[in-house]
Formats: structure tokens, C-alpha cells, sequence
């Protein structure tokens, strides 16, 4: 049985608790009841500016390689390396494409598994 619009009823909690999971690595964020209902998320582990605008790069240009964001953010490469590589860690960037040609792209924050 379809219940139409009823079928999303509850889930905003549940896709809050994914995208945090996906952007911070916390598992929950605080809620609290009362007169309103509030809830708290904890950003605690941000991203510095560096990984700010190396993450902003990407998001613009999708599937750039690290020589071009060395380039382009004028970064040695060994820095840009290691911050593409906590990018990943945090679930934030991937690579995809060959070793050659491939390059990084943002994931997304949730990824439909129906």
C-alpha cells in the first residue's frame, strides 16, 4: 500500500543523521525536546581554508586532476596530495577515471540505495 506523502513522514531525522555522518564523520546530532525542538549539530571538525577552497575547486570543476589544482590553487603538490587525501578520509571527494585521465569529484552527501 502507497501512502503517498505520508511515506516521507520521520525521515528528516534519519537523512540529517546521513548527511552529518557524510560531511563530519559524527554519527547523530543532539536533539532536544521542549517548548521548540531544537537540534544540535556538532561542526567541531571543519574544514580549514585550505581544504575549503581545494574543495570548492573540485565541486567547480568535477573531475580535475591534482597536477591542475597545484596549478590552479598554486600548492606544491605534495600539499595538495595530502589534503586531497583527507578530503577522501572524510568521505567528502572521490576519484574516478583511470589513473591517467581520472580525476576528483565531489560525493554525495546521500546516495539513494533503492
Amino acid at each position: 500500500m502507497q501512502l503517498g506523502r505520508f511515506d516521507e513522514l520521520g525521515s528528516g531525522v534519519l537523512n540529517i543523521n546521513r548527511y552529518l555522518k557524510a560531511y563530519s564523520g559524527h554519527d547523530h546530532p543532539q536533539f532536544i525536546e521542549g517548548a521548540v525542538f531544537k537540534t544540535i549539530i556538532p561542526l567541531d571538525e571543519g574544514l580549514n581554508e585550505g581544504l575549503k577552497t581545494l574543495l570548492e575547486t573540485i565541486d567547480t570543476i568535477g573531475g580535475i586532476q591534482s597536477k591542475d589544482l597545484s596549478v590552479r590553487l598554486d600548492r606544491p603538490i605534495k600539499t595538495i596530495e595530502r589534503q586531497i587525501k583527507e578530503l577522501v578520509q572524510r568521505n567528502l571527494i572521490e576519484r574516478k577515471g583511470s589513473k591517467k585521465t581520472g580525476g576528483y569529484f565531489i560525493v554525495q552527501p546521500y546516495k539513494n540505495e533503492e
